[in-house]
């Protein structure tokens, strides 16, 4: 909750300049779920230093930190290796590469494809197999189904 409000008083910053999103499209500056937390940012220094300034500050004042070796930071393939090396000397973070999984689902930073989701695929064939011998109908099955995705 608190590490929210920073965020958020962070993206009201103009000189900050947030990941940028497809016109139309609601602004993401951040997923956050249980302990894990995922920021979108612009590679800008200024912005890279004010998300650390917020994560240092909340570490300080409430004593979590944050392990950084299990932290990193993800930027497009066409990114210069300069600004990978910036960004990682301000964060203290390692770069990643996409795609990479957040709570099951495939994140990625082009057009999606089919193959991004094989691994999420086979998890909802391995249930679906299991319930064979459950008493849910198939029209329930695809019911659930629907519900769940």
């Amino acid at each position: 909750e608190v590490l929210s409000k920073s965020l958020n008083k962070l993206f009201e910053d103009k000189r900050f300049v947030s990941y940028g999103m497809p016109n139309g499209t609601c602004l993401l500056n951040y997923l956050d779920y249980a302990d894990d937390t995922i920021i979108f940012v612009s590679t800008g220094p200024y912005s890279s230093k004010m998300i650390v300034e917020v994560l240092t500050k909340y570490e300080h004042t409430y004593g979590q930190l944050i392990n950084k070796s299990k932290s990193s930071f993800y930027m497009h393939f066409n990114v210069v290796g300069a600004l990978f090396n910036s960004v990682g000397g301000i964060s203290g973070f390692t770069r990643v590469e996409f795609p990479f999984t957040y709570l099951g689902y495939p994140i990625v930073c082009i057009r999606r494809r089919k193959d991004y989701y094989d691994d999420l695929i086979k998890k909802v064939k391995a249930k679906l197999h299991s319930w064979k011998r459950k008493l849910l109908s198939y029209g329930g099955k695809a019911t659930l189904i629907s519900c769940v995705l």
